[in-house]
């Protein structure tokens, strides 16, 4: 009410929650306001005044006037200070509209050092038994307190509920509750606590596992601290009105993304990179905390010196149908699924005679690519490779049947050929140098010398 009444609203301790209380001022009238007093060296103008009144008892007046005039000039050098004068301004232009309430008028001295901030806080994230009380929630609407988001409102008052469960935890030396279980009004339970219906409010808690580990993290640790046990079989999504998880979500929540669950040896550096230019994905939901590092680029090259040639064909095959559609809306078709409809075109009788010359020209330098890339393929077992292969064969023979067909190569499809070839023939002569030179070593190793057996 004290608040409201200096400020008007709510709206600054909503941003400020290390409001406190301030304490009472005295004015003692000798300046406009007290605080320009700090301005000046109070403790030498004490001193002084102190050696003054000395010499007046001594009746060395000659000296007590000098004094005093050392001193008002003493003063007057303070006041006259440009580095005092800007930095009594610049702490003058920083105070908050907090600080600039008349605290002698306003503020009970019995309030002062109240951190109003933080019970502000607690009050809004439900740690406060006040929202949950009809009563009281009630004088605080008539204030038109600002409730804060209601997404982040615990519904049990957290910390009454912890005081119970420590209270369970020293005395039956665990957390597992039965629900029915109120607290005793007898010796050891605590007397403010009884009839406290602390089973109801673990169970609560419990389901709550999701949200307070979305939006409470540091009460979950607070909660670790007397050995809470999370029971997530019976945990509620964040927002009650989501589905349920489904099994690819259970899988993915425990594993994580299989792209990165499944890789055997980690490339060097690869992590580090991942967390330098991470996260890639922005979320709040605990569930989906593999989002916010899972990057298909940072680990496709591993995959495909595995031999992966369709991560979407493969992502279904292991039952992540989801990750597979969200993966082909990304990067396209995978490559069976390029075969599949290259090969269902080919399917009906005689249509490779409607073709034309270029489309039959187009499908042979797919089938090319397409066999090339199934040698290496580890997603489907050998036996399904060799028959793909076979298929692929078998088609681009009877393509290569049509004599209107030119199988010549263009200008730059020729360059590059040749440049390949030149690659090819570079290697080849390294590899013959390095077998003549090995055989050069063989020469020279003689066993009958060796062995001492040469005369």
């Amino acid at each position: 009410t004290l608040y409201k009444s200096f400020y008007g609203d709510f709206s600054n301790i909503t941003i400020n929650f290390d409001f406190v209380v301030p304490t009472p001022v005295e004015t003692t009238g000798f300046l406009d306001d007290d605080s320009e007093l700090m301005t000046f060296d109070v403790d030498a103008s004490a001193r002084a005044a102190r050696a003054i009144a000395e010499f007046e008892e001594q009746g060395d007046f000659d000296r007590g006037e000098d004094l005093i005039a050392s001193e008002i000039k003493r003063l007057q050098q303070e006041v006259g200070d440009k580095e005092a004068e800007e930095e009594f301004s610049d702490r003058l232009a920083t105070k908050t509209a907090l600080s600039q309430v008349d605290n002698n008028q306003n503020w009970p001295e019995h309030l002062a050092g109240m951190n109003l901030g933080g019970i502000v806080s607690r009050i809004r994230d439900g740690s406060l038994e006040v929202r949950h009380l009809k009563e009281r929630k009630v004088k605080l609407d008539a204030l038109k307190f600002d409730w804060g988001d209601d997404k982040h409102f615990i519904d049990v008052p957290f910390e009454k509920a912890v005081c119970a469960m420590y209270a369970y935890y020293l005395v039956r030396g665990d957390l597992f509750v039965y629900e029915d279980f109120a607290m005793p009004n007898e010796d050891p339970w605590p007397e403010a606590l009884a009839g406290y219906e602390v089973g109801k409010a673990v169970k609560r808690i419990r389901e709550l596992q999701n949200f307070m580990e979305a939006f409470h993290p540091e009460k979950v640790s607070l909660l670790r601290m007397i050995d809470f046990v999370w029971f997530p079989t019976a945990a509620l999504p964040v927002d009650p009105n989501e589905p349920e998880m489904d099994n690819e979500l259970l899988k993915l929540t425990a594993f994580g993304h299989p792209d990165y669950a499944k890789m055997i040896d980690l490339p060097m550096g690869l992590p580090d990179k991942i967390v330098a230019d991470g996260p890639f994905f922005e979320t709040d939901d605990p569930r989906l905390w593999w989002r916010e590092w899972h990057n298909w680029d940072y680990v496709k090259d591993y995959w495909y010196e595995a031999g992966r040639r369709d991560n979407a064909f493969v992502l279904r095959g292991m039952g992540y149908n989801q990750m597979a559609d969200e993966h082909e809306k990304k990067y396209g078709p995978g490559l069976f699924q390029q075969i599949e409809w290259t090969m269902a075109s080919l399917s009906e009788e005689g249509a490779l005679d409607k073709k034309s010359l270029e489309e039959k020209k187009e499908l042979l330098g797919n089938l090319s690519y397409y066999r090339q890339e199934m040698l290496d393929c580890n997603d489907v077992h050998p036996e399904e490779r060799d028959k793909l292969l076979l298929d692929f064969d078998e088609k681009m023979l009877e393509i290569m049947k049509d004599k209107n067909l030119d199988l010549t190569m263009d200008d730059e499809e020729e360059e590059e050929e040749y440049e390949d070839g030149e690659e090819y023939e570079e290697e080849d002569e390294g590899e013959l140098e390095d077998e003549e030179v090995e055989y050069e070593d063989e020469e020279a190793f003689d066993v009958e010398d060796e062995l001492g057996l040469q005369q």
